[in-house]
């Protein structure tokens, strides 16, 4: 199924910048399964991202978060101090996500029938009446969907600005509860990212 994802702001965090948010040009594969996962999650179900169709790339900003927390002087902590971070961010993006729902086959209990077309049903109802297991958001809980809804096709009209996008976050994947990142070098054609399977 495909899936049209709007918003003002979004920021897909580079994890090479430790300090000040950087945002890669596009959304990822993991935000773009954590959004889905947003609106419908079930332990049994999991999304495979296929391709990203990028409507509008959106244009790099810079915004200054200021953030308050308490400074411990002496025994006394009611000093408050604010600091200034700043974050690069995406301004006004549009993707069009073409989703693929999967069975987790370990965590489907034999007396119950799970199938796919089940559960797609389930998402497809959550769509379309806004009723979503958390908030979706466009990487940041802080820049939410404008608009996230259910289209029939592929967009005609992608901004084709995106070329080669090197090092981009696919995957996260765990091995005995230890989290691995899994990185590749991608190339956008024509406005599409077509999700490496590694």
């Amino acid at each position: 199924m495909k899936i049209r994802v709007t918003g003002d702001y979004a920021c897909f965090t580079r994890p090479e910048y430790k300090i000040e948010r950087f945002s890669y040009p596009i959304i990822t594969p993991t935000a773009a399964k954590g959004l889905v996962k947003n609106v419908f999650w079930k332990p049994q179900i999991d999304y495979i991202i296929k391709k990203i169709y990028v409507v509008k790339a959106g244009t790099f900003m810079s915004l200054g978060i200021i953030k308050e927390h308490k400074e411990l002087n002496g025994l006394s902590s009611n000093a408050l101090r604010t600091s200034l971070k700043h974050m690069t961010v995406l301004k006004d993006v549009e993707y069009v996500l073409d989703v693929e729902q999967t069975i987790i086959s370990d965590k489907v209990k034999a007396s119950k029938v799970n199938t796919v077309s089940k559960y797609k049903e389930m998402l497809r109802k959550r769509l379309c009446k806004g009723k979503y297991f958390r908030t979706p958001y466009l990487g940041m809980a802080g820049f939410p969907c404008s608009i996230i809804e259910e289209v029939d096709q592929a967009p005609v009209t992608l901004d084709t600005s995106l070329t080669i996008i090197p090092g981009l976050l696919i995957d996260i994947r765990y091995k005995n509860s230890i989290p691995e990142a899994i990185f590749a070098d991608v190339v956008v054609k024509n406005g599409i990212l077509e999700v490496p399977t590694c």
